[in-house]
């Protein structure tokens, strides 16, 4: 499921979004015969247009909604037959075109008389709303992260299941068209796996919030509490579900189950975006919830640590600070000090790592800045770095990184530092830093002192 995750980072990565619309070469003839001024003037009349258009649907789509809220009255809004998406998308587009005639007469009207100019501003105003490339692959990749998601828990409950055959309830019998299907082969290893792929296929084709119920009553792990998102992690399922069924739009089934925060001015038959934005942050809460989930499953069922789990949950926590996602690095240092028991050798990185993260989230109080200066790194000159970083201690930060090039099995270049996000915080704020990096310390020789020989100079 990392894998996925970082596959799909690096993805939308290099797709890019590609040039703004007004750059495209469609527009190339009319731009060709209008002044740069003119075009100026154009383009910002067509987003001033785009930006109405979008307020006044959304304030439509608003209308409806509260309209349908007290026509009900008394009734249950359940018990009401929802009107087939088609119609409603149909309504939708009804006033989307009437309201876009009136926004564009209201913006474009001045540029009539000239035809070339009004011409590129109607061709500019429909490439404006073409669909960007990270908002198509976007809508691919939802699904291949869902069902990661989905494989990487139905692993762990096969693991679980494994040892603990009852945790979900009795396993299933195995039913006599597979016994006649496998006829002799069939063993007791091989009728405990059947049963086991039974029972994980039936618990992941339940409703998450079956999964929250069930987990917490076997593991006593509430996935709704683990540093990740919960609601954007269901609205993400359901979110996948309308892109394949419903077409990437709003459908019933989805505004009665994704949480209030993202129903706000949607209808059935609105699109939903899938664009670079929401699937990095749907990458971001997903890695956080399987690495979270894996770690306290290996910590319940085997009395593992994070850290031997996830060998790179440290480098994890860097890439997250250098996307500035600071509260979901903190969140996964907390996993590795809190749970299982990570060895002493590991725990001052996160240790060092969280204290970062809480004073870039502006939560470093009296007692945490007491804990750094308490914290004692004389057998590690790496954390000793880390400790004057974080104290902003400019003579004891260029005296430990001056130790650590000294060291006989020391190391010190500008790439191991530069990567560090607390580094480059160093770095910015002391140009002396940035210069002993840069330039490398000088070591300390070893060697004793030549002898001077003895005696007159002949």
């Amino acid at each position: 499921m990392i894998d996925t995750v970082t596959t799909a980072r690096v993805l939308l990565k290099e797709a890019g979004d590609g040039p703004h619309y007004s750059q495209s070469p469609a527009l190339k003839n009319y731009q060709r015969v209008i002044s740069t001024s003119d075009r100026k003037r154009i383009e910002r009349a067509v987003e001033d247009c785009r930006s109405e258009l979008r307020e006044r649907i959304q304030q439509k789509a608003q209308e409806i909604e509260q309209e349908d809220e007290f026509s009900l009255g008394d009734v249950n809004p359940g018990a009401i037959y929802p009107i087939s998406e088609e119609i409603t998308t149909v309504a939708l587009s009804a006033y989307f075109g009437s309201t876009s005639r009136d926004v564009m007469a209201k913006h474009l009207e001045p540029y009539a008389e000239d035809y070339i100019q009004f011409q590129y501003a109607m061709r500019l105003f429909e490439l404006s709303f073409t669909e960007r490339r990270s908002e198509l692959l976007g809508r691919a990749l939802l699904p291949v992260l869902v069902a990661g998601f989905e494989d990487y828990l139905s692993a762990l409950l096969r693991t679980a299941l494994t040892v603990y055959d009852k945790g979900l309830g009795e396993l299933p019998s195995i039913p006599y068209e597979v016994y006649k299907l496998y006829g002799q082969n069939l063993q007791t290893a091989d009728v405990d796996r059947w049963a086991i792929d039974k029972k994980v296929t039936d618990f992941i084709a339940g409703a998450p919030t079956e999964w929250v119920a069930r987990l917490r009553s076997w593991t006593k792990i509430d996935i709704t509490e683990m540093g990740a998102d919960w609601p954007l992690v269901y609205e993400a399922i359901q979110r996948r579900h309308a892109v394949i069924h419903s077409g990437a739009r709003v459908d019933a089934e989805y505004l009665s189950k994704v949480h209030q925060r993202f129903r706000g001015g949607l209808i059935v038959g609105i699109p939903l975006v899938c664009d670079k934005p929401y699937i990095e942050s749907i990458c971001r809460e997903f890695e956080i919830f399987v690495l979270q989930l894996g770690a306290r499953f290996a910590s319940h069922f085997f009395k593992a640590s994070p850290v031997e789990i996830s060998p790179d949950l440290i480098d994890r926590i860097i890439e997250l600070e250098n996307q500035g996602a600071w509260a979901a690095a903190a969140t996964l240092c907390r996993l590795a000090l809190e749970v299982g028991a990570t060895p002493d050798a590991d725990r001052g990185e996160f240790l060092i790592n969280l204290w970062y993260c809480k004073q870039e989230m502006g939560m470093e109080d009296p007692g945490v800045r007491r804990e750094i200066e308490l914290f004692d790194t004389a057998q590690d000159s790496w954390l000793t770095v880390g400790k004057a970083a974080l104290l902003r201690d400019e003579a004891a930060i260029l005296r430990a990184i001056t130790a650590l090039a000294n060291e006989p099995k020391g190391f010190l270049n500008r790439r191991n530092i530069s990567h560090m996000p607390l580094m480059k915080r160093c770095m910015r704020e002391f140009p002396s830093v940035e210069r002993l990096v840069e330039q490398g310390p000088a070591k300390t020789s070893t060697r004793p002192p030549k002898q001077r020989k003895s005696g007159r100079r002949r």
